[in-house]
């Protein structure tokens, strides 16, 4: 039998942690003759120029994804994959509803992301109220439900009352080889390429989730002649640049923006900085264990604990703490923590987890043959 066909779904190719790893996902099933298809609202964003021309592309061109229910049916319908993968939660909604609609039924496999603690921090408004009702009456009747660690499955199946014997916890990536071949290339950033004494790096969106408030305002503890760059785009810029003026820290902190090969400017790094209220599994996280940069990170629901055993491999604070975020910034920056030995990295490896996610699609798929058999 043939490798099977599997069709990938997201909103757009936006440059989160989701949408870089669903990519990567497409692109390995490719590789291993799957047929492969993206099925994207929108076919536009950073995480697009990654995608092989393997994959086949569908652009169903809406800009509210909810409006895609028809487009998934229809393909559900005439493409017949074997399996539908799709990540974030309303992509998962969408997907789940188009499939009830659907006369040809594939396998469904959704993958969660992100901590609960989103929809906790998103309020208790009517939109929030139906998504929650929404989660608990369609998520139980996905094939599978995949989540980045194991903390975060625990959260969702108490919060939704899923069904055990559909969940998998399945980590994000880390290809270890291809983060260094890229951190050779050098830093771009100017404090990076001449130091003029310790460099804190700090990446992600620029929005609430991680708590740059509190970085800041813990950063402006730390004396000179350390600095910190924060690179990432997002919507709280404006706001975390006047922050950053006010604290007096104009000289020191530099918000670059976007960054296409962050490996390079934090193998450069002296200390890597996780300040979030919630995360699923921080991949950039990952990547400076990988690259061996000390870290400290928030023991944040879900993903820092399970990363960093509980504080063995990097320094754990609590959320929204300034004082402890800046005491562990001045002890990793003064005695760092011994890196992780690549051992500890094994859980994340790139092939371990592209077998996982295809064991789940695609049931009865055998690495050495590259096939599946059907129920």
């Amino acid at each position: 039998m043939g490798a099977g066909k599997v069709t990938m779904v997201l909103p757009d190719f936006g440059g989160g942690g989701a949408e870089r790893i669903m990519v990567f996902l497409a692109n390995a099933f490719a590789e291993r003759g799957v047929e492969t298809t993206f099925l994207a609202g929108r076919a536009e964003g950073p995480c697009l120029a990654d995608l092989s021309r393997q994959v086949r592309l569908v652009d169903l061109g809406v800009r509210r994804f909810s409006r895609a229910v028809p487009a998934l049916v229809r393909h559900m319908n005439a493409a017949s994959p074997d399996a539908v993968l799709s990540a974030l939660t309303h992509a998962n909604l969408v997907t789940l509803l188009a499939a009830r609609l659907a006369r040809r039924g594939p396998r469904i496999v959704v993958a969660e992301h992100n901590s609960t603690t989103m929809l906790a921090n998103a309020g208790g408004g009517p939109k929030q109220v139906v998504k929650t009702a929404l989660m608990r009456w369609l998520y139980p009747r996905a094939d599978c439900i995949t989540f980045v660690s194991q903390a975060m499955q625990a959260e969702f199946a108490a919060l939704l009352r899923l069904p055990p014997d559909r969940l998998a916890t399945v980590y994000n990536p880390v290809p270890v080889d291809q983060l260094r071949q890229r951190a050779a290339a050098g830093p771009s950033h100017a404090w990076l390429v001449r130091k003029e004494g310790p460099v804190a790096i700090a990446a992600g969106r620029l929005t609430g989730q991680k708590d740059f408030p509190t970085l800041l305002r813990a950063f402006a503890r730390v004396p000179l002649p350390a600095r910190l760059i924060v690179f990432g785009e997002g919507p709280d810029r404006s706001a975390l640049e006047a922050l950053r003026d006010e604290l007096g820290l104009a000289d020191r902190v530099s918000f670059p923006g976007f960054l296409a090969n962050l490996p390079a400017e934090l193998a450069a790094a002296d200390l890597f900085v996780l300040s979030s209220l919630w995360e699923g599994l921080p991949g950039v996280l990952l990547e400076a264990l990988a690259l061996e940069v000390p870290v400290v990170a928030t023991d944040c629901p879900t993903g820092p604990n399970e990363i960093l055993d509980g504080g063995r491999w990097g320094r754990l604070v609590p959320t929204g703490q300034p004082e402890a975020l800046a005491t562990a910034m001045q002890a990793a920056l003064d005695r760092p923590v011994a890196a992780a030995p690549q051992d500890v990295l094994a859980p994340f490896a790139p092939e371990r987890i592209i077998e996982q996610y295809l064991g789940i699609l695609l049931p009865g798929w055998t690495q050495s043959t590259g096939d599946h058999t059907k129920d």
